[in-house]
């Protein structure tokens, strides 16, 4: 049946089945779940249980597409263990510079006040969860597989771009969403792909997605993409009311700080791969 199928069109059947399907079961059983554990009216709860089956599925989805759709392995799709540790880690350490240079930045011009430094194990066990299962899925679904198919079929940097605007749109249904936020989300997929594209690694895009939600959320106390709420290290207050400079209630991602460090990281990326070769 999919003897002859092209890298777009696997993307194509894929996305469609993790939305409709996917999206469809993901919130109906967690649903179930949590109204018979009581826990319906806890949003938190809400987060965990629904995340928890959406990567259930998207890894159940993605290893029966590998394997028969696209005829590949589920580690090919840069899963390999060669340089795990090494690119793990550089995703890590990008996230925090990241992060830590926007914050930085923010505090230093008195964009934002610290209010409090506390630390709350349990909600830091909570929020690495958390963050964790959402870098996975996202990672998975839109650069561990789409992007993977679609530049079988496409040039890289089509490719990419396709991914990035899909990548934004998915994200453009959360509060308080901004135009520069929305190209900013763009550019951060856009980071990510052409690292996924040159090294064929999906742990860098994991790992960067993981920490830059992580350190910005739960370390550092800034809203993120539009989200707000959660648990973190340090408690802030934004004194600033420029929303072209603090991204207002969207967060850090709305900046135009973001979008220029974002440039910044690509070039200096491309820069660095071109030597490479």
């Amino acid at each position: 049946m999919f003897e002859k199928i092209k890298g777009w069109q696997s993307s194509l059947y894929y996305l469609l089945v993790y939305i409709f399907i996917g999206g469809t079961l993901t919130f109906f059983v967690g649903s179930f779940i949590l109204k018979l554990a009581g826990l319906n009216d806890f949003i938190l709860a809400r987060y965990y249980i629904i995340k928890s089956f959406d990567l259930i599925f998207v890894l159940i989805l993605t290893f029966l597409f590998a394997g028969y759709v696209s005829k590949e392995k589920f580690s090919d799709l840069g899963l390999c263990r060669d340089s795990a540790i090494k690119n793990s880690f550089l995703g890590v350490l990008g996230g925090f510079i990241f992060i830590f240079i926007v914050f930085i930045f923010f505090w230093g011009f008195n964009y934002l006040a610290v209010q409090e430094v506390s630390l709350n194990i349990k909600g830091l066990f909570f929020a690495f969860i958390f963050w964790m299962y959402v870098a996975i899925i996202e990672e998975l679904v839109y650069r561990g597989y789409i992007l993977n198919n679609l530049s079988k079929s496409f040039n890289k940097y089509i490719s990419i771009v396709i991914v990035s605007i899909l990548f934004s749109l998915v994200h453009a249904s959360n509060p308080n969403t901004t135009i520069l936020g929305f190209i900013n989300l763009f550019l951060f997929g856009f980071l990510v792909g052409l690292y996924y594209i040159n090294k064929k690694s999906l742990w860098f895009p994991i790992f960067f997605h993981f920490s830059w939600n992580f350190f910005q959320g739960s370390f550092f106390g800034m809203n993120i993409s539009g989200l707000m709420g959660f648990s973190s290290i340090i408690e802030i207050n934004m004194i600033s009311k420029n929303k072209f400079l603090t991204g207002s209630k969207f967060g850090a991602e709305g900046s135009i700080l973001v979008t220029v460090l974002l440039i910044t990281f690509i070039i200096v990326m491309k820069t660095i791969f071109k030597k490479e070769k």
